[in-house]
């Protein structure tokens, strides 16, 4: 699809294009976004001596240019603002102007950053500050075509006390457009760890949490901001590069950087455009978001910024449209508002570029990422474009045939227990095999027989499956087991479960264990090359390891993180009280180690402990989920997901949903990727049988089956990447399969683009 000849159009966008392009502003501190003449008027009005009499005069005072000699200098001027912002009526003003100023600007989503404390000083409440603001946002969006959200600064240099004051408050606030929380103020000797109480509160609360992180300061000061804060958002960055770690661990885990470039430069974080490493964090797949930090003391626009982007880091018009999007993607909307706002953005963006006679193919050529915003670039691009549902086809019924031939992936798949039964039948005959089943009295004839018992007792099972696994070569007869039935399932990707402590009853120790493992699976990756692909999860059992155990197992995952993928703690119950595990959590933090844990069986207080404390970035049960109403949409607009298996402790633990609902249903409603695992797959139902279930009982369109089965590629713990190329290989291969079975419609879910330009 081509509009316009590539050859006769620059590489890149005028600032005029670019200016009617619709952005987001994530990062726009309020205080410094005060209009010259706004604080004269205000000035004025409350008989308030300012240095200056015009705005030509005052400009020269409030505003900074790229002289600006230090962060010292930059800071100088918010004194001068602040002093006309301790009145209710003055801070709503300023923040509509604000919403005025973005939407001249071409942008049509902000989130306007502030600390309340610093508005007291004439003896506004904080409470009254925060309605202030929250008034200037109804009016911004009553009045205007924006949407407007608020984000509550803490202060590094202030006490913590006053941090979980301002922590408080944006939590009470959160239900009148309070999204996020930040921690500004200079970072050289005020850690963000400092004030780690006030996020712990946050995290329970589940709101939002960006940091000023690596502006001026080191990689360790972003370090301190995921690992004691939970960043999910971070302001700047600039120092990330030192730490290519930590690159790739941002990029891996979706965490965005507000870029600031205009704005570093002026505070000498940076001392020329090309000095920021704006295009290494996107090379890396970092979700990058320009930003202008304050509007008019740095005396720029968005546009402005884009521009700077464009010009300085060899930018094409597909990837300036990606940095457009990614201001939606990266946004504290919810999840399905987001969804819908990044369509029609996109759909403003083709317009807009194809009305300008821009070539669009290189956008097109980059479809699998737009497919999973919905979008069907087909019909944008069609000149006359079909209607969006085709009434004359409707698509076959979802057969379990079909669920078979779908390429799936299983992000939990247990060593113990991944196997066949037959397998388990035939190590059991091996001499040597039978001094437990002895000792147990446990007798069978058949497999079937043997299956039927080591179900009905679980635990015996357990024992029994464990006790084939103490050798070298039981161990490798057990994976190629798991491979060659995994590619029989269709299944491309797998991600194994290995606890080391298990297999050493015999000779091996538990690092014995681990190395062998590593090796055999790496083999069999490329024995099964472009069939199966798997890796390795080390956990701990959440039932069975204390402590002690927990932390030398995790040292072992983290010796070998160049091959481990991740850690997790797993079992039939949650950890019984988190704060005696902490040492192995922070290990795995400052080795930025990806994590999942088995939490909610019980109540859900444990999901919170396990993302907050634990840094799940998977969890698994979550059987009560279903309680915590705010959790779901955490969840959903952090694109954490959810292992499970329709296994009767899931029925059980949601009997009070299940009369009108199924849970999984209930989960995909939410917009909560959900995982459908084998785990022990011996004990269970086939994976093709797991998705055909699913696919039954919640009546799920073909779309939504592949929206299912995609969560297995896009949340794997595997490097960006390597994620994309499996996400890649498995959307072409599923839908060529399905194209073949007369289906159609794979990307149309549930809403059409608006006819409105």
């Amino acid at each position: 699809f081509t509009f316009g000849n590539m050859e006769e159009r620059p590489r890149s966008l005028p600032k005029s294009l670019l200016k009617r392009l619709p952005k987001a502003e994530l990062h726009l501190h309020l205080d410094g976004s005060v209009r010259t003449s706004t604080l004269l008027d205000l000035a004025e009005e409350q008989g308030i001596a300012l240095p200056a009499t015009t705005v030509e005069e005052l400009e020269k005072v409030v505003t900074v240019d790229l002289n600006c000699t230090s962060l010292v200098e930059y800071l100088r001027c918010f004194d001068i603002t602040l002093l006309v912002l301790q009145k209710s009526y003055a801070i709503t003003r300023v923040v509509y102007e604000i919403a005025e100023d973005m939407v001249a600007d071409g942008v049509r989503y902000v989130e306007i950053r502030f600390s309340p404390i610093l508005h007291i000083n004439e003896g506004l409440s904080l409470s009254a500050v925060m309605e202030a603001v929250y008034e200037g946002k109804c009016m911004a969006e009553y009045s205007l075509p924006i949407k407007v959200n608020i984000i509550v600064c803490g202060l590094r240099h202030l006490s913590s006390s006053i941090t979980k004051r301002l922590a408080e408050i944006a939590w009470r606030f959160s239900d009148r457009g309070v999204v996020a929380f930040d921690l500004a103020g200079p970072e050289q000797g005020f850690s963000s760890k400092n004030h780690k109480e006030a996020f712990d509160l946050l995290r329970r609360k589940s709101l939002n949490i960006t940091l000023h992180s690596g502006e001026a300061a080191g990689w360790e000061s972003i370090q301190d901001s995921i690992q004691w804060c939970g960043a999910q958002r971070l302001g700047h960055g600039v120092a990330l590069y030192q730490n290519p770690d930590l690159v790739q661990f941002i990029a891996d885990s979706g965490i965005a950087i507000e870029i600031c470039i205009t704005s570093n430069m002026q505070t000498k974080a940076i001392t020329t455009v090309k000095e920021h490493p704006f295009r290494q964090y996107f090379d890396a797949g970092i979700i990058v978001v320009p930003c202008t930090d304050n509007l008019h003391l740095s005396r720029i626009t968005l546009t402005d910024e884009y521009s700077l982007i464009q010009e300085n880091f060899d930018m094409t018009v597909e990837e300036m449209v990606r940095v457009v999007d990614y201001g939606f993607a990266a946004s504290f909307l919810g999840y399905s508002e987001k969804r819908r706002v990044r369509a029609e953005v996109l759909k403003q963006c083709f317009e807009t570029l194809q009305g300008a006679g821009y070539n669009v193919s290189d956008i097109v050529s980059e479809k699998n990422y737009y497919d999973l915003i919905g979008v069907d670039l087909a019909a944008l691009l069609d000149p006359k474009p079909k209607p969006h549902w085709d009434l004359t086809k409707i698509n076959p019924p979802i057969t379990l045939d079909i669920c078979k031939l779908v390429p799936k992936a299983d992000l939990h798949c247990n060593l113990d227990g991944g196997f066949d039964i037959e397998f388990l039948y035939q190590e059991l005959a091996r001499p040597g095999s039978n001094s437990l089943l002895e000792t147990l009295k446990f007798t069978y004839e058949t497999s079937d027989e043997l299956l039927h018992k080591i179900t009905q007792d679980m635990a015996v099972g357990k024992l029994i499956i464990q006790s084939i696994l103490q050798t070298k070569e039981s161990i490798e007869r057990a994976l190629d087991n798991i491979y060659k039935n995994a590619s029989a399932e269709n299944v491309r990707y797998l991600e194994l479960a290995v606890r080391p402590e298990t297999y050493t009853m015999g000779d091996l120790s538990a690092e014995d264990a681990l190395v062998l493992i590593l090796a055999h699976v790496e083999e069999l990756n490329k024995t099964y090359a472009g069939q199966v692909l798997a890796g390795v999860v080390v956990y701990v059992s959440s039932t069975r390891d204390d402590p002690i155990s927990f932390y030398t197992q995790a040292q072992l995952a983290v010796k070998y993180n160049k091959q481990v993928l991740g850690f997790g703690v797993h079992g039939a119950s949650d950890i019984e009280d988190i704060k005696y595990y902490l040492r192995t959590f922070d290990l795995l933090k400052a080795n930025n180690m990806k994590v999942s844990i088995t939490c909610g069986v019980d109540g859900y207080e444990s999901i919170i402990a396990a993302l907050s404390v634990g840094g799940a970035r998977r969890i698994s049960g979550a059987f009560n989920i279903h309680r915590h109403p705010r959790l779901w949409d955490y969840l959903a607009n952090h694109n954490i997901p959810i292992e499970i298996s329709l296994t009767p402790k899931l029925l059980q633990k949601t009997e009070e949903i299940s009369e009108f609902l199924n849970p999984v249903g209930f989960l995909l409603d939410k917009n909560i990727p959900v995982h459908i695992c084998s785990f022990r797959g011996i004990f269970g139902s086939s994976r093709s049988e797991q998705l055909f279930n699913i696919v039954s009982k919640c009546n799920l369109s073909v779309s939504n089956m592949l929206k299912l089965v995609s969560f297995g590629f896009l949340t794997t713990f595997q490097h960006l990447k390597p994620k994309k190329n499996l996400f890649c290989a498995w959307k072409a291969e599923v839908e060529s399969m399905l194209q073949s079975h007369n289906y159609s419609h794979f990307h149309k879910l549930h809403y059409f683009l608006s006819n409105n330009k």
